[in-house]
Order: C-alpha cells, then structure tokens, then sequence
C-alpha cells in the first residue's frame, strides 16, 4: 500500500476543531499542527472562533490547548507564519456589536507571537507612528526566510462601511530579540501600488452577491 494510502486512511480521534474556515494554521516542524480561531456557520449568522488545537501527526489524535498570556481572541483572517518555535500573527477581523445591535467587522492591526514550546502569548506593541507598519487588513500572506518575517497583501475596510480593498503592500522585519516592549522595525519593501479591486457588499440589495469595481488611484 503507497504511503498516500496510508494516509488517507488516517482518522483523527476524540475531539477535534469541527468544521471552520478561515482559520490559521500551522506546524511545529516536529510532530504537531496546531488550528486557532477561524468562523463557522452557525444557521444563519456566522460564528467566530478563538480556539487553539493541536493534532499530533504520530496518533493522528487532537488535543485543545490550553493558553496564556494575551491572546488574539476571537478572529480570522490572520496572517501567519512560523520561525523557529514560535508562530506570528497579524491583523485579522473580529465581530463586534454595532448602531441597532447589528454586528459589524472589525479589522486588526496588532501582532501577537505564540511558543509552541509553552503555549504562552505575546502581544507586541506596535508603533507610535502607524503608517511605519502594515495596516488594518484580513487574509494577508506570510513566510520567513531565516529570521525575517514577509508579510503581503490582504484586504481592508476603507471609507464606507461594507468596502474592502485589496492590497499588494509587502513588509517585513526581523523576528529574533523581539523585547516583548519594544516595537518590530517593520520596514515597508514594496509601497502600494495604488491599484486595486474594491468589493462592495450589497447582500441587502436586488441579488443578494458582492459587486466587484476595479480601483486606480493617481
């Protein structure tokens, strides 16, 4: 039997994260993956998630983690990536209660560290001036190449609300001596372009779908 077979056959056991988009995940290297956060449907409305999960890949068995120190909260649409031991997190959008009741997103602009090794959090101030770093925004994309963290794109609310852009910014900074009260030294390698697609929600419209316009600044 191939080993793609074998694998297939592999199923989780016990508990597990259930069904969810838009989470975060990531990997040890080792022999655990871990799942946080994301939205599930929940009926009608849309429920967003703070959970943190890890499958260890040897028994193919999940085990919900127990955090500390200040976590993200409830979110999706975080950018993530892993250096060494320790997994970044950037932005992201949350749910919270609007004018009327009504619930509304909103964007993130704040990174958060996590060790695998200890489970502990860290929220990273960010700095004084926040043009010197990547804006509010969901569902950015992230790597490292050796202690750097690259961080591109993603989308953000901008004027009106129910109006997103995407974006094609990409930053970076270096992860390594990361004082818990110092900012990151984001530097900005590739500015805006100044293009982009703005989506507009029009689901309380005729149709029910999101309309696409596309976006050229001067």
């Amino acid at each position: 039997i191939s080993r793609a077979a074998q694998m297939q056959q592999k199923k989780s056991g016990g508990a597990s994260p259930g069904p969810r988009s838009g989470y975060s995940m990531f990997t040890d290297g080792k022999q655990h993956v871990f799942i946080r956060g994301g939205t599930r449907e929940r009926g009608r409305s849309t429920e967003t998630l703070q959970d943190l999960w890890k499958l260890d890949v040897s028994t193919y068995v999940w085990e919900r983690v127990s955090e500390s120190g200040t976590t993200p909260g409830e979110r999706s649409g975080m950018g993530s990536c892993v250096v060494d031991d320790t997994a970044f997190f950037f932005g992201g959008v949350s749910d919270v209660e609007g004018h009327n009741g009504r619930i509304e997103p909103r964007f993130h602009q704040d990174l958060f560290s996590f060790s695998m090794t200890s489970n502990q959090w860290v929220l990273h101030p960010m700095p004084s001036d926040l043009t010197k770093c990547p804006s509010t925004r969901r569902n950015a994309q992230c790597c490292s190449t050796g202690d750097q963290l690259f961080m591109f794109g993603g989308l953000r609310e901008e004027g009106q609300k129910e109006r997103e852009v995407t974006l094609d910014d990409l930053w970076a900074f270096k992860c390594t001596n990361l004082a818990n009260e110092v900012p990151p030294a984001w530097g900005c390698v590739m500015p805006l372009s100044g293009s982009g697609v703005v989506w507009h929600d029009t689901s309380d419209s005729e149709g029910g779908e999101d309309a696409e316009d596309s976006m050229q600044e001067d």
